[in-house]
């Protein structure tokens, strides 16, 4: 938690307080003595289940609530487990409202590598539209807003045109030959709507598609969410690179970004590709 403040302060973004990190060490030394008092066979980190988790949580004479405790509890079982402390987290499966961490449901590599092979060849049943939504959010972590309101005039042979990004989004080859696809599919949809995207409701209209529309197409087709697809990549990004950076690149606010450091989903699918 020192290191991860003492980052925040050079980056110039807004870093943890000493009051703050006292109170996740409370919440934490809270635990081992609920352990300790409860639990006298849960000797070290490895051993707790999520039943302990809930049991604690469960407790009326909690010291904070539970929604920040368990957000304090699962940064340690993240951390805990990048070292090999432990081999499962048992919070994975809770979920409450909280801010203090990152919160989303980041992807695992095997999900991001089942995704990436059925838009990179997309089954026969899959919609002409899937594919490339589905690889604008797992590769680049474009929102849908900027999808639905993607003008077929925005697209080059090599870029995209953002209206949330400062620059040209540069394409990979995958990404790429979906969008080619798409621009056909568009052609011989015979409208004269100016977006890329187009159903039944917009065909004869100019207006773009609705903003949910991506994401229920995403749900449908391929069993996920564009927001766990976006939560995935921008973890990885934050990870890798540094929330400014990122943050430069996607438009997004670097102070929403130190929300995904300390996560676990640092693992890409697409080594190799641009990073953003």
């Amino acid at each position: 938690m020192l290191a991860r403040q003492n980052r925040a302060r050079r980056l110039g973004t807004r870093a943890d307080t000493n009051r703050t990190i006292e109170a996740r060490l409370s919440v934490l030394r809270d635990f081992a003595l609920f352990l300790e008092a409860n639990r006298p066979s849960v000797t070290g980190p490895e051993l707790v289940a999520i039943g302990e988790i809930e049991a604690f949580l469960a407790q009326p004479d909690l010291g904070s609530r539970p929604s920040t405790s368990l957000a304090y509890l699962r940064q340690f079982f993240r951390w805990a487990r990048r070292r090999s402390l432990v081999l499962a987290d048992p919070t994975a499966g809770l979920w409450r409202d909280s801010k203090p961490i990152f919160a989303g449901r980041p992807l695992s590599i095997d999900q991001q590598r089942r995704l990436f092979a059925r838009w990179s060849k997309p089954p026969a049943d899959a919609h002409p539209y899937e594919p490339l939504i589905g690889l604008l959010a797992l590769l680049h972590a474009v929102p849908r807003s900027d999808m639905t309101g993607l003008k077929v005039a925005d697209i080059t042979a090599e870029t995209l045109i953002l209206a949330s990004r400062p620059e040209p989004l540069r394409l990979d080859p995958v990404t790429s030959a979906a969008l080619d696809r798409e621009r056909r599919n568009h052609a011989s949809t015979q409208t004269q709507n100016p977006h890329l995207l187009v159903n039944h409701s917009n065909r004869r209209t100019t207006r773009p598609v609705g903003v949910n529309w991506p994401s229920a197409l995403v749900a449908k087709g391929a069993a996920t969410t564009l927001r766990s697809l976006r939560a995935t990549r921008l973890s990885s990004l934050v990870g890798e690179l540094d929330p400014i950076t990122v943050g430069a690149v996607t438009g997004i606010d670097a102070k929403a970004l130190t929300y995904y450091l300390g996560d676990e989903a640092g693992t890409r699918v697409d080594a190799g590709l641009p990073a953003v």
